[in-house]
């Protein structure tokens, strides 16, 4: 009697080189399921915050040239508005909040500063000259009197330099008097720093004269 032979598809099944043992051997893949939550979990955030942000915008109200922005405060408004001689006199004037009485009467009449004072004023007509020749193109004059208003101004700053500290220390810098002594003083040397740049000036001043 002739042997029976298993059918071909039990041999199919258990021969582990079969392309039907394989495709049961392989590992389920779940990388398109993951993707696909990835996605769907995107999209739910983007559209959550769209959601929140057009909310916020309604609370807000519409924007655009209508509505202007919170007013901005600038710190340095005071600076941009005012010009330079009525700021110096807000910041070492005779008036203000902050002015005290405590120099004696007649602070500016003492003999050494009305000394300096008419000194100085020689000084100032001296630095007008010696501008005008510099405008008229005439550099040699402008040389000469620029250096004699320097000296003069310089001499004239320098007699008061000591008195004016002391007078800050006695009486402070908050003192009506003292404030615009120390205004006419900052003139001067305001006037006599035109010519500092003149060669050789600058060599003949000390570290505490060029502040």
């Amino acid at each position: 009697m002739p042997s029976m032979s298993p059918p071909d598809s039990y041999s199919d099944m258990t021969d582990p080189d079969t392309p039907q043992r394989r495709a049961r051997q392989r590992p389920t893949n779940y990388t398109p399921l993951f993707l696909t939550i990835a996605m769907l979990v995107g999209v739910i955030l983007a559209a959550s915050f769209i959601f929140n942000k057009k909310n916020a915008m309604n609370e807000e109200g519409p924007s655009g040239p209508d509505q202007p922005n919170p007013e901005f405060i600038d710190p340095f408004a005071k600076f941009n508005q005012v010009s330079g001689d009525d700021l110096y006199r807000d910041l070492v004037g005779e008036v203000g909040p902050n002015i005290i009485d405590a120099a004696p009467p007649e602070l500016d009449h003492r003999e050494l500063f009305q000394s300096a004072m008419r000194r100085a004023d020689r000084g100032i007509a001296l630095k007008d000259e010696a501008l005008a020749a510099r405008d008229a193109g005439n550099d040699a004059e402008y040389d000469r009197l620029g250096r004699q208003a320097f000296q003069t101004l310089d001499a004239a700053f320098k007699s008061v330099r000591d008195w004016e500290l002391t007078i800050i220390d006695q009486y402070s810098s908050k003192d009506g008097q003292v404030r615009a002594i120390i205004k006419e003083i900052t003139r001067w040397k305001k006037a006599r720093d035109k010519f500092i740049k003149l060669p050789g000036i600058v060599d003949s001043l000390g570290s505490a004269d060029r502040e």
